[in-house]
């Protein structure tokens, strides 16, 4: 992953990293990575390109080890982006331009788990 802007998250013996692939003067995509705690293996590597400009800055897992991947996505003007995996890799939704506010990104991500057992997800 080239860029200085990822991040990463540990789950049930993982390491979840995200971040972008591709040079910064023309275009990259969201590039995740899932790797076996043990060993450092990798399980499995998915690319998300949907525009010219797709960064990932953040991930959580929820209780069920599905993955939520936040950063933008964009050419011109960049929106948040927000991509949810399964366990496996096997990309569940996503969501692009749904902020659309200059240089919104979804920088930071975070799950809640409340009372009733129910993750919910803050952007």
């Amino acid at each position: 992953m080239k860029g200085n802007n990822f991040d990463s998250e540990y789950s049930e013996n993982n390491i979840i990293v995200v971040g972008y692939n591709g040079t910064l003067s023309s275009s990259f995509d969201i590039q995740v990575v899932k790797l076996y705690g043990n060993n450092g293996s990798q399980e499995w590597n998915n690319t998300f390109s949907e525009n010219t400009k797709d960064q990932a800055f953040s991930v959580d897992v929820d209780s069920n080890d599905n993955i939520y991947v936040g950063g933008s996505s964009g050419d011109a003007t960049p929106g948040v982006a927000l991509i949810k995996y399964d366990s496996d890799g096997n990309q569940v939704w996503n969501k692009t331009n749904f902020i659309n506010i200059a240089g919104a990104e979804g920088i930071g991500i975070a799950l809640d788990l409340y009372l009733a057992n129910i993750d919910r997800l803050l952007i």
